[in-house]
């Protein structure tokens, strides 16, 4: 696809800089799928441009790159409801000035990036499901905080880390709930 992005990487920063949905990160936003809706009018349609241009691949996280290098990136993870901490499967980053399309698959080694805090990626308007998960989320998330196992974040974005970070601290997550190991 050829077509121009609806906006101008100027006018995309300035959007996602003032986004209050979402999973906000120095450089990005995470959101799911189900909280497009919730972004501003041009937003939406840079999302829906971006899957146009990637061929319209099976995502359920949207990446909007807050970086002077514009991206979006439309994420599968497939676990996402059923894995506390899902493991990132595919990736599809579009690069707003170039309109080039970066596919990548990931093995389910250990490498690959897995998500934390997931519940601040859904809507409070999301699937009746949500409705009953998110709480369990939020509360796991909360403990985990509290027993002091996401600390050093920067270094457990990785399934095998993660897996590591919890036998240290002597949890098993089970059913999105902490059990001894």
């Amino acid at each position: 696809m050829d077509a121009a992005p609806p906006l101008d990487l100027d006018a995309f920063l300035l959007l996602t800089t003032a986004l209050r949905t979402g999973k906000k990160l120095p450089d990005a936003i995470y959101l799911h799928k189900e909280a497009v809706h919730l972004l501003p009018g041009p937003l939406q349609q840079m999302v829906a441009w971006a899957s146009d241009v990637a061929g319209r691949p099976p995502y359920n996280l949207v990446k909007l790159g807050r970086a002077r290098n514009g991206r979006i990136s439309l994420l599968s993870y497939p676990a996402f409801y059923t894995d506390p901490f899902p493991s990132l499967a595919e990736a599809w980053t579009i690069d707003l000035a170039t309109r080039r399309v970066r596919h990548r698959e990931w093995a389910q080694d250990g490498t690959q990036p897995i998500l934390h805090r997931k519940e601040e990626m859904l809507p409070s308007t999301a699937s009746g499901y949500a409705d009953l998960v998110v709480p369990r989320w939020r509360a796991l998330t909360r403990e985990l905080e509290r027993r002091g196992v996401y600390g050093d974040t920067a270094r457990i974005g990785m399934a095998r880390v993660w897996a590591a970070r919890l036998q240290d601290h002597g949890i098993v997550i089970h059913s999105h709930r902490i059990v001894p190991a």
